[in-house]
Parts: C-alpha cells; structure tokens; sequence
C-alpha cells in the first residue's frame, strides 16, 4: 500500500480528470509545439545571424541551445564541445531577466499551456542580447 498527502484527494481527482479532457482536445499539442517550432527556428536565426558554432535541438515544445566551442554539429561534438561556462552565464541572465530554464548545466526549455507567443518573444530577444554580450 502507499499513502499520500493528496491521494484520494476529491478536489485534486476533479482537477487531474479536467486536465485529461483538455489533452484530449488535442488543442494543447498543437499549442505548444507551435511555440516550440517557433523558438527553436528564431534562436536558429540568431545563431545564423552571428555565424556562431551554436546549435539549436528540440522536438515539439522542447528546444535547447547548444553553446559550441567548435563548428562540429554531430551528436559526440555537440556534448563533447559544449562551452559549460558560457551556457552557465546563460541561465543566469536569462533569470536576471525573469526567464527560468531548466538548471545553470542544462539550459533546456520546455513549453506549456500557459506560455504565449510574448513568452517566446522574451526569450528569443534575451537569447539575442546575450549572444551579442558574449559575442567573441
């Protein structure tokens, strides 16, 4: 048997039964990966923009970028030559910004309901003027 705080809890089962009706309108993939074409698409400009060794990854509402140290895009290179300090001074100044991403050694995104094509916009334009800060 396993107990929890909220299980069995009516008000929490009213709330998780709403949710599985919205996902299955199928409405809230179609959201999201949307926001996640879009970011990952926009960083890739940026990135093009400034000839820079970067890479962008991502699949549906998820994306990455990938703070490269050399111009080799396979998958080994990319982990191998990620630049951990410049990916670090990322996550912090996206936070000075109010943007949060997933830890200070893995800048991932990963998009929800509640994010708005603003929120990408807040995103992609800080990407921009961090990039052009560190620019070397």
């Amino acid at each position: 048997m396993r107990g929890g705080t909220y299980d069995g809890n009516p008000l929490v089962m009213r709330a998780g039964y709403e949710a599985m009706q919205e996902y299955k309108k199928k409405t809230i993939y179609d959201h999201v990966n949307h926001l996640g074409e879009k970011l990952r698409r926009e960083m890739e400009e940026i990135i093009s923009r400034y000839n820079l060794p970067y890479h962008v990854t991502g699949l549906g509402s998820m994306a990455k970028i990938h703070f490269l140290k050399s111009t080799n895009r396979d998958y080994k290179s990319v982990f191998a030559n990620s630049d951990k300090e410049l990916e670090k001074k990322y996550f912090h100044s996206l936070i000075s910004k109010g943007i949060l991403a997933m830890t200070p050694r893995r800048v991932h995104f990963f998009i929800s309901l509640p994010h708005s094509e603003e929120d990408i916009e807040k995103l992609v334009s800080a990407t921009e003027e961090f990039i052009k800060s560190n620019y070397k």
